[in-house]
């Protein structure tokens, strides 16, 4: 192993760092001095963007930083790497450890740039501290404050601790040309249409049936204002043999007198179109509504970006689409945002919803209501 290690270090060479700690200077707050392994739980992380470093190999205009090193040379090398050797390369940090329940590990925090941070995880092998190549939710991965590593390391180090509020750039509208929103809002509208289609369910929610027989009624409650929303689940539906993505809308027709009227419809996607499994019409009343509004105020719904530039991508998963106009909800407004979380104003107002159904009918299957 030395022997490689020695080979390993000779062909990768410091290409820029902006951190040089002289023998008598302080070391940033999580750095040790020297290639002694230090495991201590208190010492705090900093996020410092001046110590992020990278190397590139001898003859070579490849750069890897620690994210790159880590999982695109580690996982091909023919014997485990130590973390004594990433330190080298990348600065000794203090390790971390970590136990709760049978979770046992060693885990360090790196800053990276653009207010992001690279956790990486050990094992302890016959004193000897290895890289931890499992796979895992923040495991030897770049991450921001929009990742939930609770559970996975202690509460001072969590991405919101070190960082605060503070996200990348690219996720500000600020970040982006006018022309890119317009497209990324288009895009939004479009999916949103898709999924109506598909439902056979108008994109427009005055266009419904509903809407045209309370307008039919000569005595018919007079709508205030509409709330449209829709999530699409990836594996809604699983048993043994069988897994099928689901659909769910739910149409709120807010009426003048403060009481609402819910339509509740839940689908299974075949090849085509969206198999309807079950709708309700559910009754609510003026307090329940006041509390739904009072959620789109306290989130500024009518402010939250059609395509939120926060929004990660992935697969699976679920999709959600909230859509209100009309009264005191104003000027039309979508919103959409894929596996949302507490952080944003879709994910309360449409567990609201969710709640909503719950609190009036038992809904038969699906993943949304059996959690």
């Amino acid at each position: 192993m030395k022997r490689y290690v020695s080979f390993l270090l000779a062909v990768l060479t410091v290409l820029s760092f902006a951190f040089f700690f002289p023998s008598c200077s302080k070391l940033p707050s999580g750095h040790v001095k020297g290639d002694d392994i230090v495991v201590d739980n208190d010492i705090p992380f900093v996020y410092d963007e001046s110590t992020v470093k990278s190397v590139r190999e001898s003859n070579s205009l490849r750069e890897h930083d620690i994210d790159g090193f880590v999982n695109n040379i580690c996982p091909y090398l023919d014997e485990e790497i130590t973390y004594r050797e990433i330190a080298e390369l990348y600065g000794n940090k203090v390790l971390r450890h970590y136990t709760e329940g049978d979770n046992d590990c060693y885990y360090t925090v790196y800053s990276m740039p653009d207010n992001s941070l690279f956790y990486l995880f050990c094992k302890l092998e016959d004193g000897e501290y290895y890289l931890d190549q499992r796979w895992g939710l923040g495991h030897n991965e770049v991450v921001d404050i929009r990742t939930d590593l609770t559970g996975c390391v202690y509460e001072q180090d969590t991405p919101s601790a070190i960082l605060g509020d503070k996200l990348p750039s690219g996720c500000y509208l600020d970040y982006y040309s006018k022309e890119t929103i317009a497209k990324r809002n288009y895009a939004v509208w479009r999916n949103y249409v898709y999924h109506c289609d598909k439902a056979r369910i108008p994109s427009e929610p005055y266009l419904t049936d509903y809407y045209a027989e309370l307008r039919n009624q000569e005595n018919g409650k007079k709508v205030d204002g509409v709330i449209r929303c829709v999530e699409y689940v990836s594996f809604d539906i699983m048993d043994d043999k069988y897994a099928a993505h689901g659909a769910y809308f739910y149409d709120i027709y807010v009426f003048e007198d403060g009481t609402a009227t819910l339509l509740f419809y839940h689908f299974k996607e075949m090849i085509a179109r969206y198999e309807l499994l079950q709708s309700e019409e559910i009754l609510l009343s003026a307090e329940e509504v006041n509390g739904l509004k009072a959620l789109f105020e306290k989130w500024d719904f009518s402010n939250i970006p059609t395509w939120n530039p926060e929004e990660f991508m992935g697969f699976d998963g679920c999709t959600t689409y909230v859509l209100a106009k009309g009264g005191s909800f104003g000027e039309e407004h979508l919103i959409s945002m894929w596996e949302s979380n507490e952080r944003y104003g879709i994910y309360h107002i449409s567990c609201a919803i969710t709640d909503l159904v719950r609190s009036h009918v038992t809904v038969n299957e699906g993943a949304i209501f059996s959690k």
